[in-house]
């Protein structure tokens, strides 16, 4: 089994057991007699966890091993579905999702780091978006199976199947991580492997981990890109249904069809980035995002075809970027690579959750136009931050 192969089902699993919380809630809500609000802190705890753990964990495995710190915390995972599954109480199936997103902080950069380790170097960031797409997949599949199992299991059902999978998935990286044990980057290479006509700026060599600032510097254009991308996502549903008046088949419509622009999206991101470099397919990237988000903005009342064509064309315009910048972040700091691709996810998750935040409110008092030209104006700035957000060394 590859790296490639692996780490795609390793995210895969994670991402079913983050994404499947949201089917499972109303049924998890009426368990223990909580309130749809109160139920909603199962997925919040999940985020904040990683949000927290995710920068330490991944420091760790940059001094002491990324193998190390993946096996075990795939073990905690699997230690954390069983849990979420037997509590016998709410406030103990918070404490289990907290765990589970703390271990999935300490997975998800060791995977990535792996991933890139192991990968030919002229197909580095190709491998990444190839790994990544799990998480993808798992929101368009992973979730609503999940939702399926359930029905015939119950939701406890469902995290046991999942800790199942985690401890399969667990003996098979200590089997993998054995025999492929990667080799630390040489000083000089090229670890996104760009060919030729790359930019120059994407080839550097390996030296010291960066400082904080560098690192916060380096990954606040994710934070930005995913402020232009989940502020109007999260609230697709009520601008299609109670702003616009569509029915329920046509919401379904618009999220399968950003699903699969967002899969193709990023799976094209990490070819472009091993053709023509991780900084120019990042901006290029983010600058197509702001049009697109313009023409969904535009085509909120053109009729159902237009829209959905607009939200495709979103999802083909977004997603590029986060394979983009991996790569481009592997090939700026291969020796703490792992460090910076968690800094990179939490940078993401702080931008969905300020995302929401703000989203909601802009378009409670604005609209979803106005929504769709914020969030393309954001996109605009990050396309910005994004030219002079990794520096070449001196």
């Amino acid at each position: 089994m590859s790296s490639r192969t692996l780490g795609w089902l390793t995210l895969f699993l994670v991402g079913t057991d983050l994404f499947v919380m949201s089917p499972l809630l109303p049924e998890i809500s009426r368990g223990f007699a909580v309130s749809t609000s109160a139920g909603g802190w199962a997925v919040s705890v999940f985020a904040i966890a990683y949000l927290v753990g995710g920068p330490t964990l991944a420091a760790l495995a940059d001094r002491t091993g990324r193998r190390c710190v993946l096996i075990a915390a795939l073990a905690v995972f699997a230690v954390a579905n069983m849990a979420t599954a037997l509590a016998p109480s709410f406030a103990v199936l918070l404490g289990a999702r907290g765990l589970a997103g703390l271990a999935a902080s300490g997975i998800t950069p060791s995977v990535y780091a792996l991933v890139s380790a192991t990968a030919p170097p002229a197909a580095r960031a190709t491998w990444l978006a190839v790994v990544t797409s799990g998480l993808l997949i798992a929101l368009t599949i992973g979730a609503p199976a999940g939702s399926l199992l359930a029905s015939a299991v119950g939701w406890q059902g469902v995290f046991v199947v999942l800790a199942v999978a985690a401890l399969l998935i667990l003996a098979s990286t200590v089997v993998w991580t054995r025999r492929a044990a990667p080799p630390p980057p040489r000083t000089g290479a090229n670890p996104l492997g760009a060919t030729t006509t790359a930019s120059t700026s994407d080839q550097y060599q390996l030296e010291p981990a960066p400082a904080v600032v560098t690192k916060v510097r380096a990954v606040s254009v994710t934070a930005l890109w995913a402020l232009a991308v989940y502020g109007p996502y999260t609230y697709l549903g009520t601008i299609l249904r109670e702003h616009l008046g569509f029915p329920p088949s046509v919401a379904a419509g618009a999220l399968v069809c950003f699903g699969a622009g967002a899969v193709i999206g990023n799976l094209a991101g990490g070819r472009l980035a091993d053709r023509f470099g991780g900084r120019l397919t990042s901006v290029i990237t983010l600058l197509l995002l702001a049009g697109a988000e313009t023409w969904f903005g535009l085509a909120l009342h053109a009729g159902p075809v237009l829209l959905l064509a607009s939200l495709a064309g979103m999802a083909l315009a977004a997603y590029p970027f986060f394979s983009a910048q991996q790569a481009r972040l592997v090939a700026r700091y291969p020796a703490a690579s792992g460090s910076l691709i968690a800094w990179n996810n939490t940078a993401m998750y702080a931008g969905i959750l300020l995302g929401s935040a703000i989203g909601g409110t802009a378009l409670t008092h604005f609209g979803p136009a106005l929504l769709a030209f914020a969030a393309a104006g954001v996109a605009l700035l990050a396309a910005l931050v994004a030219t002079s957000s990794i520096t070449a060394p001196r």
